[in-house]
């Protein structure tokens, strides 16, 4: 297996603007065309992006510690995503197109997010759940497995973007012509997967956001129940029997329900392996069986 882009990119590129320049989409062709042509012959499963999520947010005021830093917040995390998408799909059908034949292998992304949970049974706190699984897997998933962004992350953004005053949303559209190069660029799921959250709606969110952001448009406030184990890490917590809960309820689409037969890779978070009796490690991979009944192939699972 060998990881395409895990957040390493070259300073040269960078200094192009980085990922919100459509122009990586090219720079990303042609890499990826030098390691399939390197590399093939020995590499049989290719991830373009690890987390590409994670990569947003280094053009996102939201944090302001992850690389790169800029400013760009409401902006330039979606353009980061919109190019994202674009140099995935073309590096997989670089693939298909050139080396899949002779090399045989199989090539797909590796997308992280954490279970939403509504905080309570209240239909304002199930909204908040599907905004935040939206907002956060369905930002990538959804153009990948079944075509375009979510029709409810488009929604709330252009309308979130008209109350500023814009003329257009700041989420950027893909044509016909990208909807349909970017659906069925998978061969297999690969799923991250860290912890839970509990989500109820932002009051806020009806305010308008000055500057804007991802956060704001979501809308949604997560947290975390106080009897929860805890981890090495305080992000983290040990929610093992949700990782069937999350197959199942996204298996339920037409898309994601076919990839899920050829799901590849599902990490299990390292807190838990710093615990002095690795229980919650044992506790993941006891409900690792749930997980086998409902896929069909289930090709690996790593912990990291």
């Amino acid at each position: 297996q060998v990881t395409m882009y895990h957040w390493d990119l070259p300073q040269p590129l960078q200094d192009l603007g980085g990922w919100p320049n459509s122009v990586m989409v090219d720079f990303f062709e042609d890499y990826a065309r030098i390691l399939f042509k390197n590399f093939g012959d020995r590499v049989k499963w290719w991830i373009t992006f690890n987390e590409p999520y994670e990569t947003t947010t280094g053009y996102s005021a939201s944090t302001g510690v992850d690389a790169p830093a800029i400013d760009l917040s409401g902006i330039g995390d979606y353009l980061t995503a919109h190019t994202i998408l674009k140099a995935h799909a073309t590096a997989y059908h670089v693939y298909d197109t050139e080396f899949r034949a002779e090399q045989n292998g199989k090539i797909g992304i590796t997308l992280n997010n954490d279970w939403q949970e509504p905080k309570t049974d209240s239909n304002d706190d199930k909204l908040a759940a599907e905004l935040a699984m939206q907002f956060h897997l369905g930002w990538f998933a959804h153009p990948i497995y079944i075509g375009d962004y979510p029709e409810i992350m488009k929604e709330r953004i252009a309308n979130n973007s008209r109350a500023e005053g814009r003329n257009s949303s700041r989420l950027p559209v893909f044509n016909d012509y990208w909807i349909n190069y970017i659906k069925g660029t998978y061969d297999f799921y690969g799923m991250n997967h860290y912890s839970t959250n509990l989500v109820s709606l932002d009051p806020s969110a009806s305010n308008v956001a000055n500057p804007p952001s991802l956060w704001h448009d979501q809308g949604v406030i997560k947290e975390f129940d106080s009897s929860w184990t805890g981890s090495a890490a305080s992000c983290f917590k040990v929610i093992p029997q949700i990782l069937g809960l999350f197959l199942v309820a996204h298996s339920s689409s037409p898309g994601l329900k076919r990839c899920f037969k050829n799901c590849f890779q599902s990490h299990i978070p390292f807190g838990a392996m710093a615990q002095p009796t690795y229980q919650p490690f044992h506790l993941y991979i006891k409900n690792m069986k749930q997980i086998l009944s409902i896929m069909e192939n289930m090709n690996g699972c790593f912990k990291f």
